[in-house]
């Protein structure tokens, strides 16, 4: 027993050296895993064009600010117009009140700035008013720059003071420019609910200290309506309109460009979205946690692209939908959200491209489709189908509509 002891006492006594030395390594091997996370991140996000949206939403604040909205006892009512009723008991005008309301602008607001404009089958809208956001003012400035050195015809929404900025940005197009001077104030939404309405969704809005603002909001909700007003003026004479956001080309990849050259990719009775992950519909028609359960957020929102008649009924989809959410006591900080709601509820008017088809920004990607063409693997939500495949050009041309047909990606040699 003696001698078990000393030999165990000395194997002891040999293993605290080994023992160090394995220690060590594994530190070593753990700064190492650390410092290549590191660079490979660092390596993804510049790889990445103008992405900044990829990873999961942070962590939101407080999700229980989500409900319970306030009671809003001062909401303006028209008379004959609409109204809605929320859970807990307000009545609010009905957002479909605005189908029926006189544009929050006069003609002299509609800025002309050559003799003669010519006629364009396409028009891109697109608007900017300046408001805390997630963005200073002077990115904006740098990215308009980008949108506005487009060859396209162009509808613009902005406030007066920013006129002679933009004007200044398309001087190489004036003749296929039109400025609507608006002001932040007159935005549909600012003014279809009062003032305490838009203070309590900025109060339960988990991501307010990045958003910063309610008026910010109301740029975002206002995107169909935009469209729709663009196309009740269709000074261009237009049948095909793309909605961008202005801060969409945050590099110079397409500058000076006709973005839109190949009309014959949008589908003659859907509205072409981008999906910025891949699909997967909640169970649910309306959706707006995209918190909780990220995995089901795909809708980028940020470029769309119709026919007039599918964009004007797209609108009338969107208000509809805007009710229901106040009807179930839903915010409206995210228009991501309330746009993808309108396609899992309307899922005829909506066809997605998703970001693995085009080699561009997994948010901004559906400029590459109308500027380059080709054939591409579509995604529609069909009452659970996974995946319609549509090679649009070739099922319009050959059955006058879309047919759900398998087609390769055909993309250009050189970008």
């Amino acid at each position: 027993m003696r001698i078990q002891t000393k030999l165990s006492r000395k194997s002891q006594k040999e293993s605290k050296p080994l023992s160090i030395i394995i220690y060590t390594v594994v530190a070593i091997l753990f700064v190492v895993v650390v410092w290549l996370n590191i660079v490979v991140t660092k390596a993804g996000k510049s790889s990445l064009l103008e992405n900044d949206n990829l990873k999961p939403p942070p962590k939101p604040e407080k999700l229980e600010d989500r409900k319970g909205g306030a009671i809003i006892e001062d909401a303006s009512l028209n008379d004959g117009e609409p109204t809605i009723k929320t859970p807990n008991g307000s009545v609010l005008p009905s957002a479909k009140a605005l189908l029926s309301r006189p544009p929050p602008y006069g003609d002299s607001q509609v800025r002309f700035f050559s003799d003669t404009m010519i006629d364009s089958p396409n028009t891109v809208v697109t608007a900017y008013h300046r408001v805390p956001s997630k963005f200073h003012a002077g990115k904006y400035d740098e990215w308009m720059k980008n949108i506005l050195s487009l060859q396209d015809a162009m509808v613009i929404f902005t406030s007066d003071d920013m006129v002679d900025q933009v004007k200044n940005m398309r001087q190489h197009a004036l003749d296929r420019t039109v400025i609507v001077t608006l002001e932040l104030n007159d935005l549909p939404y600012g003014t279809l609910y009062p003032t305490k309405f838009w203070e309590d969704q900025l109060k339960r809005d988990p991501e307010k200290r990045i958003h910063r603002s309610y008026q910010l909001f109301w740029i975002w909700l206002s995107k169909s309506w935009f469209v729709n007003e663009a196309i009740r003026l269709n000074v261009f004479q237009s049948d095909l309109f793309m909605y961008s956001d202005i801060g969409c080309f945050r590099m110079k990849r397409y500058n000076s460009k006709t973005m839109i050259q190949h009309r014959e990719v949008v589908p003659p009775n859907e509205m072409l979205q981008m999906a910025h992950h891949k699909p997967n519909p909640p169970k649910e028609d309306l959706f707006n946690d995209k918190y909780r359960h990220f995995e089901n957020f795909y809708h980028s929102g940020s470029q769309s692209v119709a026919y007039k008649d599918t964009w004007i009924k797209f609108h009338e989809y969107f208000l509809d939908t805007i009710d229901r959410f106040l009807e179930k006591d839903m915010i409206l900080v995210e228009d991501q959200a309330i746009l993808q709601s309108v396609c899992l509820s309307h899922p005829e008017i909506c066809v997605y491209i998703p970001f693995t088809e085009v080699r561009d920004n997994h948010y901004f990607g559906l400029r590459y489709l109308v500027h380059y063409g080709g054939k591409f693997n579509f995604w529609s939500f069909n009452a659970g189908s996974p995946l319609i495949m549509l090679d649009l050009a070739n099922a319009v041309e050959q059955f006058g509509h879309v047919q759900s047909v398998y087609s390769s990606i055909d993309f250009p040699e050189s970008i």
